[in-house]
């Protein structure tokens, strides 16, 4: 496998302020490629059911609607195999394939980092869970290639910047980051796939 040349990044997306949050973070929206998910990240309702194709089209549609605000360099609908589409919150087998191809995807164009924006909050199990699950995901990529190369992981590595935040302070993060509230707006039925009633309610949306 050929380590990655270049900076930017692959951002696992589900059309939620999250996932946007996570990538406006970067300080770099314009080198990541938004790699749109069929469910939510959202541990409250995460895996609960994959969106059928009207849902993934207007899931889509938002993230299209994000990457013209803030300049994402490309977004593209994820390709899962079967048994990567289980259902529940922090799913082990949904979760670990889904990881290995983003990493694919991110191998294919040479950039350096997945970044996967799930949230545990005050669940220091799922943390836990998350936290280790990108670094064995991580070091499984590029196992063997670390010898070869003095010791160091090359790439592409699994980040988590948002896994030890609560709903609340990812408001925050929002508000201080200035994304819109229109972003949210939307079918009810794709803002419960993407959104907890707790975040939706705390952006003083309608319901």
């Amino acid at each position: 496998m050929e380590a990655p040349a270049t900076g930017g990044a692959v951002l696992i997306h589900d059309g939620g302020i999250p996932a946007l949050v996570a990538g406006l973070l970067t300080r770099d929206p314009e080198s990541l490629v938004a790699w749109v998910l069929p469910w939510s990240l959202d541990p409250v309702d995460a895996g609960a059911s994959l969106a059928d194709d009207a849902e993934l089209d207007e899931r889509l549609a938002r993230v299209y609607r994000q990457s013209e605000l803030f300049g994402f360099a490309e977004v593209v609908r994820a390709r899962l195999p079967a048994a990567g589409t289980g259902s529940g919150p922090f799913d082990a087998v949904r979760d670990s394939m889904m990881l290995l191809e983003a990493a694919r995807e991110a191998v294919t164009r040479r950039l350096e980092r997945v970044i996967w924006p799930v949230w545990c909050g005050s669940d220091l199990s799922a943390l836990g869970v998350v936290c280790e699950r990108a670094s064995l995901v991580t070091r499984l990529l590029w196992l063997g290639e670390e010898l070869r190369s003095g010791g160091s992981l090359p790439g592409p590595r699994i980040e988590v910047p948002l896994a030890d935040l609560s709903t609340e302070q990812i408001l925050d993060l929002a508000r201080d980051l200035d994304v819109p509230l229109d972003l949210l707006e939307g079918p009810s039925s794709v803002r419960r796939a993407t959104e907890s009633t707790r975040l939706v309610s705390g952006l003083g949306l309608r319901t």
